[in-house]
């Protein structure tokens, strides 16, 4: 079975649910957190509990599309997201708001675990680390049409509306995915299923020492890219009194980068390998937390304003690094996983969505005036990201 184009961005559309399911209301955050009468914190944890649901998905839909398949998951996914969504409009409060966000975070992972472990199921190494490449071409659509779209929505309605759009979106998904997505997983290389068989192949997924290692690369990019998604509506509507408009116009600036460097990505990976890949992202990366964590020291200690110009660099640094780290690394953590992907992907999204989860909390602890937190976070995750690659497995 091929891997074409068509299939991979079908896949990426299921995909880029889970992005898209924080990107498209980060404009909104500061009126929903007046008009739900909580704090920037609070209208925050909307983006953990997202992530909780999300860690929690990718555990249920890995091991079951390894024991089902890949198609009846990647069809019910989004048909969840939809409901979910329409429970999120009319949520009287914020408590009801976080619960069912979990729920959206639950259906919005399939496309990502899913999707991702269908692609394994057809393509090796290089032409692995293109597949995902492409699809994360797909998925950068996120941070461009989500911001843009959440804040037409906003034109017109408010926070409510911008769930109502996503239930659609994600309905649409459902029927598309009926029609294009084929099973990749024969019946015979299915596992039985049962508490006991998820036990004994996380055991030994875990165990795998390159799996570990580049997964490792993986979480620390993304408490980075997290970290900037949660703090950035603040930093650059609150503390710079940018208006959410030109907010969206640069989040959407940074998604096209994404887009430009996944291409980059997909077009050189067979050149120069995915290792050279994931070197270039992680040197971009320590580059944002260098020009971010300087900027906050002299913030702090030398009373300078917080530049615009630094902020905006960092903010674009980041999430193209991710393009050319995403495909690359999960390529190279699967290398040595010769079965159960599902399962393998699975574990990696948990712990991911979990990491980002209480990344998201942690920088608007300090309230939404302080960028010190943000600058801990691109500095640890920066560090951890690079000791993990250079470590020898």
């Amino acid at each position: 079975m091929a891997l074409t184009n068509i299939l991979l961005a079908v896949l990426g559309l299921i995909a880029v649910l889970g992005p898209f399911g924080t990107d498209v209301y980060l404009p909104a955050l500061p009126q929903m957190a007046h008009d739900l009468h909580t704090t920037a914190s609070g209208a925050q944890l909307v983006i953990t509990f997202f992530s909780i649901g999300m860690a929690i998905g990718q555990l249920i839909m890995g091991s079951t599309s390894d024991r089902f398949g890949r198609r009846p998951l990647l069809i019910a996914g989004p048909g969840l997201m939809a409901a979910a969504c329409l429970a999120s409009a009319f949520a009287p409060n914020i408590t009801v708001l976080l619960f069912t966000n979990i729920a959206i975070g639950i259906a919005a992972c399939t496309g990502m675990v899913v999707g991702r472990a269908l692609i394994s199921d057809i393509a090796k190494d290089t032409d692995a680390a293109r597949g995902y490449a492409l699809m994360g071409m797909v998925v950068g659509l996120g941070p461009v049409i989500g911001p843009i779209g959440g804040a037409l929505v906003m034109g017109i309605s408010n926070w409510r509306g911008i769930f109502v759009a996503m239930a659609i979106f994600a309905a649409v998904l459902t029927v598309l995915a009926i029609f294009a997505i084929p099973e990749t997983l024969p019946v015979e290389k299915r596992h039985s299923g049962g508490l006991a068989k998820l036990i004994r192949a996380s055991g030994s997924i875990i165990r795998d020492r390159n799996y570990l290692r580049h997964s490792l690369v993986l979480w620390s990019s993304l408490m980075l890219l997290f970290g900037y998604i949660s703090a950035s509506p603040f930093i650059v509507e609150t503390l710079l009194g940018i208006s959410p408009f030109w907010y969206t116009i640069d989040f959407a600036f940074n998604g096209t980068l994404m887009i430009v460097t996944g291409g980059i990505v997909a077009r050189l990976v067979h050149r120069v390998g995915p290792r050279q890949m994931v070197k270039l992202a992680l040197a971009m990366q320590a580059l944002a937390a260098i020009i971010f964590g300087a900027m906050t020291l002299l913030n702090s200690f030398g009373h300078v304003p917080v530049s615009p110009i630094a902020v905006f660099a960092t903010f674009a640094l980041i999430p193209s690094s991710l393009s050319f780290l995403y495909g690359p690394v999960t390529a190279l953590a699967l290398r040595d996983i010769q079965s159960l992907t599902g399962t393998a992907l699975a574990i990696q999204g948990a712990v991911q969505f979990l990491v980002v989860g209480t990344v998201a909390t942690l920088v608007g602890a300090a309230g939404d005036q302080a960028i010190w937190p943000l600058a801990i976070v691109l500095a640890c995750g920066s560090g951890i990201g690079v000791l993990a690659f250079i470590k020898k497995p």
